[in-house]
């Protein structure tokens, strides 16, 4: 199970190299941050068809390209990861003409049969959650592995914090709002990370101190904006505990931060 989840962590560790570069500014699409899509419908929605598959990729680059030809705004609408059903909308297009061809839109996005972390980080957290929660069954009751995970979680989150977040909006070259693709916030990275583990572990003791450990980590080098989400969640852990121990004394020993979960 270590090598396993190692073996995860190490993509991850990649992926977030990759996609949150540190030498980036606070934020990836400035100027554009704050860019919004024109008003009004759509002028044309462009549907997946062909196939199904898992949206693997993304080429920013060719769609902001394509609509420039066509001199609109193409806003993705699923994030990269989700599974794509055959004829679900894929993309809206503003503006414009209303006729970028669906085929050339098409031949920009990347489907598979399943997700990668090339440019979808949070599936590297998904993957080590679920490691947790199976660690974490009735059936095999093992807080030890789903500790061995936070670590690596932790990890990830640590490296996260003080990394650019993607906005998701890209420009043509005099600064015009050209595409919208939707991105993993900082915030969903959290949920993402702890709210299914705390769930499932909080009887085991280990795990709500191990939790408890990283959230106060995180709060020492997180940036003020960051800060809410991580309190939030050392809210909910402290809910969570009052809940699953009847005992002031085994709530208290499941209230310590501990890097190992106990040691």
């Amino acid at each position: 199970a270590v090598s396993i989840m190692e073996a995860v962590a190490v993509e991850a560790r990649a992926s977030i190299a990759a996609d949150h570069p540190l030498d980036q500014p606070d934020s990836f699409g400035d100027p554009l941050d704050d860019a919004v899509l024109p008003e009004g419908p759509p002028t044309q929605v462009v549907l997946l068809e062909r196939g199904a598959g898992a949206l693997v990729g993304v080429d920013e680059d060719d769609l902001v390209a394509l609509a420039c030809r066509h001199d609109c705004v193409i806003e993705l609408v699923h994030l990269v990861g989700d599974y794509l059903p055959h004829g679900v909308p894929v993309a809206r297009i503003h503006g414009g003409d209303g006729k970028v061809p669906a085929r050339a839109l098409l031949d920009r996005i990347g489907l598979g049969v399943e997700r990668t972390m090339a440019q979808d980080t949070a599936f590297g957290f998904r993957q080590l959650v679920d490691i947790a929660e199976k660690a974490l069954s009735p059936a095999i009751n093992d807080p030890t592995t789903a500790v061995q995970s936070l670590d690596r979680i932790h990890d990830l989150l640590r490296r996260l914090v003080v990394r650019a977040m993607r906005s998701g909006r890209y420009g043509d070259d005099a600064g015009n709002l050209r595409l919208v693709v939707p991105q993993t916030s900082w915030d969903d990275y959290v949920h993402l990370a702890f709210d299914e583990i705390r769930a499932f572990g909080a009887g085991s003791i280990q795990v709500p101190r191990r939790m408890r450990a990283a959230l106060l980590d995180l709060l020492t080098v997180a940036p003020p904006d960051r800060r809410p989400v991580l309190e939030a969640q050392l809210r909910a852990l402290d809910d969570a505990v009052r809940r699953a121990y009847d005992g002031e004394d085994e709530r208290a020993l499941a209230a310590q931060p501990d890097m190992q979960g106990l040691r």
